[in-house]
């Protein structure tokens, strides 16, 4: 299977991630069940598919954190660890584990754009250690050719998001 990218980081970099706010709108900084546990929202607009390059991020990792993914518009492709890739259409949502392998996270359509909503549950004392960097880790053998065709601006720009978002949070 050839590599799928995101060449279109341009739009990947609008993504958004902020941390979950009370009713209130005040930072929640632990999750009421999971003490020590940080809830990150990312929103991330996958642009429309386009040849090799285009629409797609690399295979990843989230390091320690929990993922869940919705669809808010359009189709997913996604593939995580050794299971086939499966198409998700609006309003569908699935988890991806600690040290889970997301293959695939590709835009099913050659015509429409697709948004995913994505939120990160992450122990608070590991990213303060490490840094935002530690929520998406491209697999390094992808990592050099991604950022050439842009694609690294997608942990970039999470990383970023963080950094403005969350007071004290450095990489």
């Amino acid at each position: 299977m050839e590599p799928r990218f995101l060449g279109s980081a341009t739009e990947f970099a609008k993504a958004e991630l902020t941390p979950v706010t009370s009713s209130r709108g005040q930072n929640n900084t632990h999750l009421p069940v999971q003490t020590g546990r940080r809830p990150l929202l990312h929103r991330a607009r996958h642009a429309d598919r386009i040849p090799r390059g285009d629409g797609s991020t690399p295979p990843h990792r989230h390091g320690t954190a929990s993922v869940i993914g919705h669809v808010l518009e359009g189709e997913i492709l996604s593939a995580m660890n050794g299971e086939e890739a499966k198409v998700y259409k609006q309003h569908q949502t699935w988890y991806e584990a600690p040290g889970c392998h997301h293959r695939i996270s590709d835009n099913n359509s050659k015509t429409e754009s697709a948004v995913l909503h994505g939120t990160f549950v992450i122990k608070t004392e590991i990213l303060e250690r490490e840094g935002p960097g530690v929520l998406v880790q491209i697999d390094p053998e992808y990592r050099m050719e991604s950022v050439q065709q842009g694609a690294g601006q997608v942990a970039q720009s999470v990383v970023d998001s963080v950094k403005e978002r969350l007071p004290g949070a450095e990489s």
